[in-house]
């Protein structure tokens, strides 16, 4: 008898205000059209299961931020610095209850569960 194993695997889901709370961005001015957004997520030093997915949703601003769902950058740092680049899938799917799309970014691998080093997990998206 051969029994199927399933990997469980976690979504996060951020609610994060683009305007207000982009953790740093390139350029620091509205309606520039070079600017990055990029998002910095603290791992937890064990999350208990592979992040394979996040979220991201913009719930506050007078503006609908679109971006390119081909130049998003995904990538995990460590407090030296040091980066290393993650292979991820951006979607731009629409949301339920409001106009503005919901950004969905997949990880493959997923991030595995185990943070020894206290890395965080950094997100640049480009807007359209």
């Amino acid at each position: 008898m051969v029994k199927k194993m399933r990997k469980k695997v976690m979504t996060a889901i951020a609610l994060l205000p683009i305007f207000a709370l982009p953790v740093f961005a390139v350029i620091n001015r509205i309606y520039s059209w070079n600017a990055t957004y990029y998002f910095a997520i603290a791992l937890p030093q064990n999350m208990g299961e592979p992040l394979e997915k996040l979220e991201i949703s913009q719930t506050e601003g007078f503006d609908k931020v679109d971006f390119y769902s081909n130049q998003t950058i995904a990538y995990l740092q460590s407090p030296s610095g040091d980066r290393v680049a993650i292979s991820s899938k951006t979607e731009l799917l629409p949301s339920q209850d409001s106009n503005r799309p919901k950004i969905t970014i997949t990880f493959n691998p997923p991030i595995p569960a185990s943070n020894e080093l206290n890395t965080k997990l950094v997100v640049g998206l480009r807007p359209a």
